[in-house]
Formats: structure tokens, sequence, C-alpha cells
């Protein structure tokens, strides 16, 4: 008596045990729903799950196993009516593994997946060719995904090889200094200027040096700080004094457009306390005048007496103050070694003058 009571209390206690596992198992069953349909030829059982799930099929006399690698939670009772020339009876084994199927004679079988949705293709003994292939519609949603499945591969192998680094490009105007921030790729920025402070944050893992960024930025910008947290790169500054900023986006870019707040230019102002002023230029020590020798003081008193008084000077034409004479000088050519004289005398034009040449026909 006490033996019986004892046998019954642990068998109430093993099911509550195990009760939560089996709800548990229960639960994580791939949820799913299985059709049947005659064809041409054959029938087809198409079972569909809201994930993919694999199977495999395997023939015992005339009764198809078809194992799946988790459990499946689907009622097969229908399978006889829809397919009942080649189905008898279908069943789903108690740990929902595997269903156990059937058939009313020999048939070949083939099993085909489809993303969430399995093909298995009962044929009669005589046919020909190749299995019956999937549905049009199947086909082109495989062909889809594939392509999908192909380029985010393809866009993560570009994110390995992707270039990281920005670059600072700075460009220059009269009124204005122009600062590009260069991105390798597209991502999205944000951008704030309060009381001239800015702050830019580019949402990607990129790199930028902060002695880069200090020394294409110097004369606008003070302060300029750098920070890179893995996901995102923050530059901020300060304007400098005297400046204002206005910033836009381009492209893969962000431009920074520093100019005075008065809307004067850059440099000016600089250069006028730069540069020095004119000196005033002395003058030109006037040459002593020379002795002229005594004949030939007489020669000019005979010659104004035989030409008579001497014209007024607003009679005079103007005319350019004459070179003075330079003495000849002599050249050798290397190749004859002859001598040639040459002159510099006043030409006809008043601002030219005259070069005599001799000794060429030796």
């Amino acid at each position: 008596m006490l033996r019986s009571r004892f046998s019954k209390f642990l068998a109430r206690m093993a099911g509550l045990v195990l009760l939560p596992f089996l709800v548990h198992g229960s639960a994580l069953a791939a949820s799913g729903q299985v059709a049947g349909s005659e064809q041409s030829g054959f029938g087809r059982l198409v079972f569909s799950f809201d994930a993919p799930v694999g199977a495999k099929v395997r023939a015992a006399n005339s009764v198809l196993i078809i194992e799946f690698d988790q459990s499946i939670a689907l009622n097969p009772d229908k399978l006889p009516l829809e397919v009942p020339n080649y189905v008898g009876v279908a069943r789903l084994d108690p740990d929902g593994r595997s269903i156990r199927i059937g058939l009313n004679g020999r048939y070949r079988h083939d099993l085909k997946s489809a993303g969430e949705r399995i093909f298995l293709d009962l044929m009669v003994p005589r046919w020909q060719g190749l299995p019956p292939p999937l549905p049009q519609d199947v086909i082109d949603e495989l062909v889809r995904r594939a392509r999908v499945a192909e380029e985010r591969a393809r866009r993560v192998e570009l994110e390995k090889k992707v270039e990281r680094a920005m670059d600072v490009r700075v460009a220059h105007a009269p009124r204005f200094r122009r600062a590009i921030f260069t991105m390798p790729r597209s991502a999205p920025i944000a951008y704030d200027e309060r009381d001239g402070e800015v702050t830019l944050v580019f949402e990607g893992d990129f790199e930028l040096p902060e002695t880069l960024a200090r020394s294409r930025l110097a004369g606008t910008a003070e302060g300029v700080r750098v920070i890179r947290d893995g996901s995102s790169l923050t530059v901020s500054m300060r304007v400098s004094e005297g400046m204002k900023v206005r910033g836009f986006r381009e492209d893969d870019s962000f431009t920074l457009d520093f100019s005075r707040i008065d809307g004067r230019a850059l440099a000016e102002g600089l250069n006028e306390a730069a540069a020095p002023a004119p000196a005033a230029s002395a003058p030109a020590p006037a040459a002593p005048a020379q002795p002229a020798s005594e004949p030939a003081s007489q020669a000019a008193s005979q010659a104004a007496s035989q030409v008579g008084p001497a014209p007024s000077a607003a009679t005079l034409p103007r005319m350019a103050k004459s070179p003075e004479p330079v003495p000849p000088e002599t050249l050798l050519p290397a190749s004859t070694g002859d001598a040639i004289d040459f002159r510099i005398e006043q030409g006809r034009d008043p601002e030219g003058f005259a070069l005599r040449l001799g000794g060429l026909g030796k």
C-alpha cells in the first residue's frame, strides 16, 4: 500500500519536472503547414515554414520518411485527401522531427529546398528525364534573394577594404577662406554652430589626424580638436576673433567658409601696415664745373664773333641732353684676332644714340 502510493508520488513529481521541458520544446518547434496537389504525371507536397528548415528523405518499402533538422509543428492528416493517388496515410512523429507517409504504390521521389519551403515530388515509375522543376515564381524569388545576398557580401568586403582617411583641403579667395572636409564614402553629417563654437559629427569609422586639421585651419579657427569613438568622428573648433563661418554639405564633403564680420577682405589692413613708406630720394650732387682750357676759350670767342649774337633761350628748340662722349673701345674677335673699333654717338632721335663701328674690312 505504501509502496504503491510512493510510486504514484514519484510519477507525479516526474511529470511536473518534465512538463516545462515539453512545453519549452513545443515552443521551439518550427511552425508550418503542408499542402498536396496532383499534376501531370506526378504528385507534389509543399511544406512551408516561417524560417528555413533542413530536411532529407529516405524510403523503406512503400513508406517515405521525411526527417527534419529540428522539431516542427504541422498537421499532415489532409494529404491523403489532397493526393489520393499517391498518399494513403501520413502522420507526424511524437518528437516532431519526422513525418512518415504511406504511399499507394511504388513511386520515385525528389526532394528540393527553396528558402522557407520544401518540395517533395512523387513520380510514377515510367517517369523519364529530369525531375519536375520548381515553379517559376519560386525560381524568381530565389534569384532575387541570391542577388541581394551577393550585394550584401560585396558591401561587406568593400567596407573591409574601404579607405577610412578623411582629408581637409583649403582654398583661398579675397574675402573668404574655404575648408573642405572630404570623406572617402557617403555618410550622415551633423553640423552645429553657436556663438562661434563649431561642431561637426561624421557618422562613420573615419580617421582624421588632429595635427592636419589644425594646420589647415590655422588663422581661421582656434582650439581645433578631433575625437574618434569608432562609430563617428567629431571635429570641434572656435572661430577666430573677428571672423564668422558658414557651413554646408556638397556630395561626400562638408564645406566651411570663413570670412570677416565687417565684410572686408581677409588681407586688407595687413598689407597696408606691412608696406613701408617710400623714402624721399636725395638730389643728385651737381657735377663740379671743369675749367675750360685757354685755347678752347679763344676759339669759342672767335666763332661767336664770326657767327653773331647767340639766339635767346626762348627761340632755341628744346633738345634732349647729349650723352657724354664715350671713349672708343676695342673688341678682338676670337676667330681672326683683328681689332674692331666702335664709338657711341648722338643719334638723330634725341632719345636714342648711334653706334659707329670701324675696322670691319680688315
